[in-house]
């Protein structure tokens, strides 16, 4: 199908439509409404029933394809009976569902609730960048991106910051929201962690960021100027995964500590080193053991320090663990 600028388009599976203005990428177009509204829309959703001359985009239809149900503003129909609850989840989608690092892996925000929300997600780091920003509607969702495994990895962490608010009402007023989402390799690699949701109409792997970001945004406000001296939170340790077979310990950070607020790079460093070293010690002796340790892509100190002891201090054999079941990110130890 050949869309053009100036098109005049109608939405296959939508209410409403408008006249093309300009190309997102090469499967989304934008539309913009009578009301001057841009709205982004797979090209799969659109009818032309004006053609116009201008730039065109020639697509093929794709085997799988999802509807983005940007709304206009004054649809009725977007306010559902939800009162002033708020949520709004990231999701990720495969390309492939069975091999999911096979394919690349399409980022959504989705917006399940009554609030406006203006969004900024950007990379979590001293010199990152932003990665996408705009308003996302009520009870909509809305892609932000397309990536490779590789690529999630190499942004390691990404953080999203919403700001929710309502239009033409009085309303309950929520606090900014700012979330840490990790791209945690185990999770993208399996097949399992996508599932159907009410929310999509694929399978995805879904990540709340309303879930204890409101808590923790109104305890910071009843905290403030409350406390003195910053003192260092108490970690607790979580357990690692255990089965007959294979021993998985997932050293990343976020894994082994409920609470790493305040600690440096060389302090999460040496607490994952701990537990590589403290697995491996209580495993000693159990021979033909197979122990995982899942210490993902990132910069690669934690997996080259863990390989040197391997090699140097304990002299065990190891290699690559299942690229199926973990990507690139961890290592398969076996003990003798």
């Amino acid at each position: 199908m050949t869309i053009r600028i100036g098109d005049k388009v109608r939405f296959l599976n939508e209410v409403g439509g408008g006249t093309v203005s300009g190309f997102k990428n090469k499967e989304i177009v934008l539309v913009e409404d009578e009301d001057g509204f841009e709205i982004p829309v797979l090209i799969t959703e659109c009818v032309v029933v004006e053609q116009a001359d201008g730039p065109a985009l020639t697509t093929k239809p794709a085997a799988s394809t999802a509807s983005v149900t940007v709304q206009k503003d004054e649809a009725p129909l977007i306010f559902q009976d939800k009162k002033n609850d708020f949520e709004a989840w990231l999701a990720i989608t495969p390309e492939y569902d069975d091999v999911p690092l096979q394919g690349k892996m399409e980022l959504y925000l989705i917006n399940d609730s009554n609030y406006y929300i203006y969004y900024l997600c950007e990379e979590n780091k001293i010199e990152g960048k932003a990665i996408a920003d705009g308003l996302l509607h009520p009870n909509t969702h809305q892609p932000i991106g397309t990536f490779t495994a590789p690529e999630l990895g190499e942004i390691a962490k990404m953080k999203v910051r919403l700001l929710p608010f309502m239009r033409g009402k009085d309303y309950k007023q929520l606090p900014n929201i700012d979330k840490i989402i990790t791209f945690n390799a185990v999770k993208l690699s399996k097949s399992k962690s996508y599932e159907e949701t009410s929310l999509l109409s694929f399978k995805a792997l879904m990540m709340p960021l309303h879930k204890d970001a409101l808590e923790n945004a109104v305890k910071d406000l009843q905290d403030e100027g409350l406390k003195g001296k910053h003192q260092k939170p108490e970690s607790k340790l979580k357990s690692p995964k255990k089965n007959s077979e294979i021993i998985e310990v997932d050293l990343h950070i976020e894994a082994l500590l409920d609470d790493f607020a305040g600690m440096s790079n060389s302090e999460m460093l040496e607490h994952q080193l701990k537990i590589f070293n403290d697995t491996l010690k209580e495993y000693k002796g159990h021979k033909g053991k197979r122990i995982v340790f899942i210490h993902g892509v990132g910069n690669g100190r934690l997996k080259n320090d863990i390989r040197n002891s391997l090699q140097r201090k304990y002299q065990l054999d190891f290699q690559d663990a299942s690229f199926r079941e973990y990507g690139y990110g961890a290592t398969m130890v076996i003990i003798r």
